[in-house]
């Protein structure tokens, strides 16, 4: 379940369909859209942040920091990557 900051509530499915229809990269902490069995058929391409538990500003310096790898993985072609 994903929320925004104006309370709004998504469901994984949801977000999945989102990047599926519009050719998005999943941006996430979550590892359940690397799940085959939960998301069947041609997927999104997500990339899943190993990083933890972060507060906001370390989460922005581990993006910031790895700006270049996911560009080059949006790129890619690839279905999914841990960084």
């Amino acid at each position: 379940m994903w929320s925004s900051k104006y309370g709004e509530r998504f469901p994984d499915e949801r977000v999945w369909d989102a990047a599926l229809r519009d050719g998005l990269t999943i941006v996430t902490k979550d590892r359940d859209f690397a799940d085959p069995v939960r998301f069947p058929g041609p997927p999104p391409q997500s990339v899943r942040l190993s990083i933890g538990n972060a507060d906001p500003d370390e989460l922005e310096t581990y993006l910031r920091e790895h700006t270049p790898d996911i560009e080059a993985f949006a790129a890619s072609g690839e279905r999914y990557r841990e960084i």
